[in-house]
């Protein structure tokens, strides 16, 4: 497993799955990256551990799998730590619905502390709970707390706008660069269909990350190969077994 995503300069498509037998259309039609979350449990709801293990196993190494853990508070550090470890992933995604506050900061600390080394930790911003994209200073001060190379922006209401409606072209290039200058790649995602998706790639984010876009019946409906085929070729350039390299051990 990897504690970093690869790479590679085009942007990849992160593809998010509930359960295993979505794993092999998810695979199929072309994704990057195997996320894992439980929609049922919100925005980046925490899947169980045998869950996140077996959908582990099911990828086989053929893609870097990311897992969401939830929200800031929602488990205390050492719980978060004990969770990552049965499950075995090595790269979670934290959710942070209180960007800028001194204790986001402390706690997102301590949850780094609690993780082992090789898990990679990743800070999550909703854009839909943030007045603007956030300065360059929070976003060093996120990257120092985490020791984070990697940022994701999403949404917290998945009934709501997308982020493309939410943060101008303007705001997310700015948002791109200063992630840049701050020493982090950027990973967005947040209810992004076709055009969105199609908007936003010409930005040239690191990650383009989608579930309802490529599920029958919405985001808590079952992944499609077809629908994620569509997508890959709107978001990525080649296919996906050359673009990605095989995760390493």
């Amino acid at each position: 497993m990897p504690t970093e995503l690869p790479t590679t300069p085009p942007t990849m498509l992160l593809i998010s799955v509930q359960e295993l037998a979505e794993v092999d259309a998810c695979l199929a039609g072309g994704a990057d990256l195997v996320d894992i979350k439980d929609p049922s449990r919100g925005p980046l709801g925490r899947p169980a551990a045998e869950q996140v293990r077996a959908i582990t196993d099911r990828v086989g190494g053929a893609r870097p799998v990311t897992v969401a853990a939830g929200d800031l508070g929602e488990l205390p550090a050492a719980g978060l730590a004990a969770w990552a470890d049965d499950a075995g992933a090595r790269f979670v995604k934290l959710g942070l619905p209180t960007a800028g506050e001194q204790s986001t900061l402390a706690g997102l600390s301590a949850v780094r502390a609690a993780l082992d080394q090789k898990t990679a930790l990743a800070p999550v911003l909703y854009a839909d709970l943030l007045p603007e994209p956030p300065p360059l200073s929070l976003l060093q001060s996120l990257r120092q707390a985490a020791d984070a190379s990697w940022l994701v922006v999403d949404t917290a209401d998945k009934s709501g706008r997308p982020l493309n409606a939410i943060w101008s072209r303007q705001q997310i290039t700015q948002l791109l660069s200063d992630a840049a200058d701050a020493g982090m790649r950027v990973a967005l995602a947040g209810r992004l269909g076709l055009a969105g998706l199609a908007s936003l790639r010409r930005l040239a984010p690191a990650v383009l990350g989608v579930r309802g876009a490529v599920c029958v019946g919405g985001r808590t409906g079952k992944i499609d190969a077809a629908l994620v085929s569509t997508v890959a070729a709107l978001v990525c350039a080649g296919p996906a077994a050359a673009r990605v390299p095989s995760e390493k051990t």
